[in-house]
């Protein structure tokens, strides 16, 4: 059974039941549009999904765990059956709603898909954190519950018709955990008080319940906002009968905390109350007039009129530096926060508000947590089929990321570095220093800047390429300081870092920076792009120690780390940068072979590979 179109499907493997594939690169055999909910044959080869090979960062291979995809394949397609009468009616409803002007904010209120919305329009939406008025949620099944008791029935309790629309509304959406959770809870709640289980720990058994069929949930953030919020929130209203709302945004915005911090590492500091604004505004003006702008399309002037006005209010909030950014909080950090968060809802359930103070203090602990690690971490990013290592200093009193990668566009320094560098608690880098002028090295290098704020850049002082040039004129705009030099060292209580390549090339790579460091007592090399002729310069110009850490030059090509040199310095642990299946074969079998003495990383395979220097030396892989 298919759920897209022809270009990208996902399908349900129904042989041997392992989950759903999602079907990239279609032809179909018949040349026509497969419509929504066909059976077909398709005939290809299924592959494990690999897409994110970075520490902590959003993945979209657990994005597809998270709703039950787990293979992809590329192959064709051939039409074997027509939907059925619901899958009909499910196409027709989406086509209906994309014809529409208001098309993007139906689906995401109705359909609760975000899609079309823009790409800053969501960012702000989540900076604020307000982004969850767009999940389906009570809000969805308590109005939709509220029409059909106006219109049919003037019961109390749920009846069977309502539970049917649940059902059909639950497949028009794809099941999403919190509308599964809005929907069905409040049946199972009821069938499970016939029993005498109160209405927590029927709660859980819920949870279980959805957990045991859908697994695949635990990963899945709209569950875990969506549960976790509604555990407290169940509890605190057995405790506590009546809330005002203001009371309900703080509660809320506490329990999210951790969550954002895991997923974002962020939380709006004021996002409580945004949301006493928005969450009124949503529930009873937005979110109803969707339907009747979309039955009436006279009206729908007047609804995008309101949107529009809602996104401004958004995108001037989002501005305000009212967002604070954290470290990577660990899954034992969450059940810390957690934790404590039920002792102080206890007391304030008490109106002892002064018990929140522990919260604040856990929070302020965590966010100064980098400064107290004593450790040194070396970082190689996986960028693809290029270059970028983080290197932080002991108690992060320095911070230096060397290249940035970009070959593949300008995304690796918004859906990459930037990220990582939150995920590590980074608020400014002391250095980023760019080993040459090739794209796969520095073409993300203004990006960064436009994103996060660096006290220093260093260039090589060789011929500058158009790119070079570019950043320049760009950095002297902006003000930001920046050198151009190619010897010289960077002196460190920690650490020392040399710059030992002087000599002049026309050609690019072998110009590049090479950077010495010593650091915790370890000796790392790194050698950008650097070759054969470069590696020879250095043998004649300086007596090289061993090398504990060498990042290999040229991505492991045919025409670096030649023996002699590596014979010389002999490294424990080789790094190389190179992209996943990339069509430049590196890193070449004759260098890899020349380098079998030491223990090699390769991104290629691992992913991104940290190291950590203390007392000891540990690696870790991404992958």
């Amino acid at each position: 059974m298919l759920h897209g179109d022809k270009n990208d499907m996902i399908g349900v493997v129904e042989e041997k039941q392992e989950g759903r594939i999602r079907i990239r690169n279609t032809m179909v055999t018949t040349a026509q549009e497969i419509p929504l909910g066909s059976k077909v044959l398709c005939k290809g080869n299924r592959e494990k999904i690999h897409t994110n090979r970075n520490f902590y960062i959003w993945d979209y291979e657990k994005y597809l765990y998270s709703i039950g995809i787990f293979y992809e394949m590329e192959g064709n397609c051939e039409i074997m059956a027509n939907p059925s009468l619901l899958y009909q009616w499910k196409e027709s409803i989406q086509k209906y709603i994309e014809s529409r002007k208001g098309k993007a904010y139906y689906q995401a209120f109705i359909l609760g898909n975000k899609e079309g919305l823009s790409t800053e329009i969501k960012e702000s939406y989540q900076k604020n954190g307000i982004s969850h008025l767009f999940s389906l949620s009570g809000m969805h099944m308590g109005f939709f519950f509220l029409c059909y008791r106006k219109l049919f029935s003037k019961k109390k309790k749920r009846d069977i018709p309502f539970l049917v629309f649940s059902l059909f509304y639950l497949f028009l959406t794809d099941f999403p955990p919190s509308l599964i959770r809005a929907s069905l809870f409040p049946y199972f709640s009821s069938i499970t008080s016939q029993f005498g289980i109160q209405l927590l720990p029927s709660f859980i058994l819920f949870t279980l319940l959805i957990l045991s069929i859908f697994p695949y949930f635990i990963q899945n953030t709209g569950f875990l906002f969506s549960f976790m919020i509604s555990f407290f929130l169940i509890y605190i209203f057995s405790k506590k009968n009546k809330m005002t709302l203001l009371e309900l945004s703080i509660y809320i915005f506490l329990v999210s905390i951790p969550i954002s911090i895991y997923t974002s590492f962020s939380f709006n500091v004021l996002s409580f109350l945004y949301n006493l604004i928005f969450i009124p505004l949503v529930t009873f003006f937005l979110f109803p007039f969707s339907f009747l702008s979309l039955f009436f399309p006279i009206l729908e002037p007047f609804y995008l009129l309101l949107l529009s006005m809602f996104e401004k209010g958004s995108l001037f909030l989002s501005n305000l530096p009212t967002v604070i950014y954290f470290p990577h909080l660990s899954i034992v950090g969450i059940i810390g926060y957690y934790l404590l968060f039920l002792f102080v809802i206890h007391k304030m359930l008490q109106k002892e508000y002064k018990y929140i103070v522990i919260l604040i203090v856990f929070l302020m602990i965590h966010f100064i947590s980098p400064i107290l690690n004593p450790k040194a971490t070396i970082l190689m990013l996986d960028v693809g089929q290029g270059d970028s290592i983080l290197i932080i200093f002991p108690h992060q009193s320095t911070t230096i990321l060397v290249d940035t990668g970009g070959i593949y566009g300008s995304s690796i320094a918004k859906n990459i570095l930037l990220p990582t560098l939150h995920a590590y608690g980074i608020r400014k880098l002391d250095y980023l220093i760019l080993t040459h002028g090739d794209l796969d090295h520095m073409n993300e290098a203004i990006s960064l800047l436009e994103l996060f704020p660096v006290r220093q850049v260093i260039m090589n002082s060789g011929s500058l390429t158009n790119l070079e040039q570019e950043l320049l004129s760009y950095m002297e705009k902006q003000g930001i300081p920046h050198e151009e030099l190619s010897h010289g060292v960077i002196q460190r209580k920690k650490g020392n870092l040399y710059f030992l390549n002087t000599r002049r090339s026309e050609n690019e790579n072998e110009d590049s920076l090479v950077l010495y460091l010593q650091l915790y007592g370890k000796n790392i090399l790194l050698m950008g792009d650097s070759g054969f002729l470069t590696e020879k310069y250095l043998l004649e110009e300086y007596n090289l120690p061993k090398i504990d850490i060498l990042k290999v030059g040229h991505h492991g090509s045919k025409n670096s780390t030649s023996l002699e040199f590596a014979e010389k310095i002999n490294p424990s642990i080789c790094l190389i940068s190179s992209g996943y299946q990339n069509r430049f074969g590196h890193p070449h079998p004759e260098t890899l072979n020349r380098l079998q003495n030491c223990k090699r990383y390769l991104t290629s395979i691992e992913g991104a590979t940290k190291i950590s220097l203390g007392s000891s030396m540990h690696v870790t892989t991404a992958r």
